[in-house]
């Protein structure tokens, strides 16, 4: 997954350059929006990183990758593992539940037939 970064200030962006793609044009929304604008507004100096996800269920390798991400900005060792071998466990239901909903699918379900007049 990819990473990326945001800074409040473009005399910061070094720091996350190489780390991250870095997010130059955009919306940054919810909370992390809005602390981004306020850092903006009273001169704060600030990174927002943004693990891409493919969708609203949980993303525990965007998660790692945002953590690989902090790791290599700020010299940090936190471990991914938990969280990639948790990947993997969701990964495994997701593909489990799109089998049974597709063999689901293909069965004939008998319905009621409606007339049809002309």
């Amino acid at each position: 997954r990819r990473v990326f970064g945001s800074v409040s200030n473009p005399s910061i962006l070094d720091r996350i350059r190489g780390s991250t793609e870095i997010f130059e044009l955009g919306t940054i929304a919810g909370i992390s929006g809005s602390i981004m604008n306020e850092c903006r507004i009273k001169s704060l100096p600030a990174v927002c990183l943004l693990g891409e996800t493919i969708s609203e269920e949980p993303d525990p390798r965007a998660a790692a990758a945002t953590i690989e991400a902090l790791n290599k900005i700020y010299g940090l060792d936190v471990s991914t593992s938990k969280l990639m071998e948790r990947a993997s466990e969701i990964e495994l239901q997701m593909h489990q539940l799109a089998e049974q909903v597709k063999s689901t699918a293909q069965e004939e379900v008998p319905g009621k037939e409606f007339p049809m007049y002309g």
